[in-house]
């Protein structure tokens, strides 16, 4: 997946590509609500904004990374991922 470099636009996109109705249903959030807070970006008087806990919440449900992938766009950084390191001392 291309990852966008707006964080706003990167939780829609993770949120449409996996369903919205899907993915509230994880979140025990209504479909109308994610709807909302997915589209954040494309009416800024829209009060219904996506939470940290959201982004954490949508990130956990669909494992997807796009979102934190943006963000580190957004402030110059790169991640990879690691193994489990909870064995490692």
């Amino acid at each position: 997946h291309a990852v966008d470099a707006n964080p706003l636009a990167a939780f829609r996109d993770v949120v449409y590509d996996y369903g919205v109705p899907a993915v509230a249903s994880a979140m025990t959030m209504s479909a109308s609500v994610l709807y909302n807070k997915a589209d954040a970006d494309r009416n800024p008087d829209n009060y219904t904004q996506p939470t940290l806990r959201d982004v954490i919440n949508v990130t956990r449900i669909t494992g997807d990374v796009r979102i934190l992938e943006s963000l580190d766009r957004m402030f110059g950084r790169t991640a990879f991922e690691t193994k489990d390191l909870a064995a490692c001392s």
